[in-house]
């Protein structure tokens, strides 16, 4: 059932009016259909970015959206075509031939991921939460009705920060608990850690997740770090280093957390059937992450995951 109060609020404020994205100071970062994949993610990179909109210079439209996923279901299907040459130098030169060959338009007609949703910044930012629930899509571009230019995106996450600051949005379901609500999709999806890390990046690719929890099942069920689409990175950023594609997914976290000065690799944040609704929209906002993890009290695994799209699906 929606939420009376989140909905009235969300019917009287324009899509105008939602604060611009935070980063790269409210700038939208396109890109051009005809740069090459590689220097598309270094612009991603540099901008701490995980999608943006592809501009086709061309026909003077945007013709999609490339995001990290993208680039995880490529690699991952140049994996599949050139893994009858085995895991020597010959499939990792291959891999890195491919990949510094490919174009954003080459991306953009192969991503099932992705769509380019526009809308109006005259719109309702109720207009916003049916598009983002309704169409499995994780953002909106907004375009501004006067020069019919881009000048924000709006994201699931952004949407969840401004929850996160506003409590009273809620309403009464800010004090129910998940177990009440019912929020959470199992079975849990996972990776072990001694698995090669393209492993990991082929089941995102398969289920469509953009983040799996990573195990160790030498010593137990519980989650010792998580994999996600924007790690990518840490192996694409440089084509020579895709050969971390082929080691263990220990090995390619190491290498990640030393890159980002963290002592450990994406660390999963946990949560419990009788946490409040509001706790977890917290816990979301302030780690900036896409789902938090119910686990087992007696096993301490992962039994159920929380998205933002299970968040924004109770309350809209």
């Amino acid at each position: 059932m929606a939420n009376k109060r989140l909905c009235d609020y969300f019917s009287h404020i324009k899509v105008g009016q939602f604060p611009q994205t935070a980063k790269n100071g409210g700038k939208v970062i396109e890109l051009d259909s005809n740069a090459l994949l590689k220097d598309a993610v270094k612009t991603l990179t540099d901008n701490n970015i995980y999608s943006a909109p592809i501009f086709d210079t061309e026909s003077s439209q945007y013709i999609g959206m490339l995001d990290m996923g993208d680039v995880v279901d490529f690699i991952s299907q140049n994996f599949e075509e050139t893994q009858t040459l085995g895991f020597g130098f010959e499939a990792i030169f291959e891999q890195a031939e491919l990949f510094t060959s490919a174009k954003v338009c080459d991306i953009a007609k192969l991503s099932q991921r992705t769509t380019f949703v526009p809308i109006s910044a005259s719109a309702s930012m109720m207009q916003v939460a049916s598009l983002l629930r309704e169409h499995s899509i994780h953002r909106v571009n907004v375009f501004d009705d006067k020069d019919e230019k881009l000048v924000n995106i709006i994201t699931k996450s952004a949407i969840v920060e401004q929850l996160h600051k506003h409590h009273e949005l809620l309403g009464d379901k800010a004090k129910m608990t998940l177990g009440e609500l019912k929020l959470g999709t199992s079975p849990v999806i996972s990776v072990d850690i001694s698995e090669q890390t393209i492993k990991a990046f082929q089941l995102l690719k398969s289920t469509g997740l953009y983040a799996i929890p990573v195990v160790n099942q030498q010593i137990g069920k519980a989650i010792v770090a998580t994999i996600s689409a924007k790690d990518v990175r840490t192996a694409c950023f440089d084509p020579a280093r895709l050969h971390l594609l082929y080691a263990p997914i220990s090995k390619f976290l190491s290498v990640n957390s030393e890159e980002e000065g963290t002592n450990e690799g994406n660390p999963s944040v946990s949560c419990c059937d009788s946490d409040p609704l509001k706790l977890v929209i917290d816990k979301l906002a302030v780690n900036r992450i896409h789902r938090v993890y119910v686990l087992d009290p007696v096993t301490n695994a992962p039994k159920k995951a929380v998205s933002l799209t299970d968040i924004l699906h109770c309350l809209c």
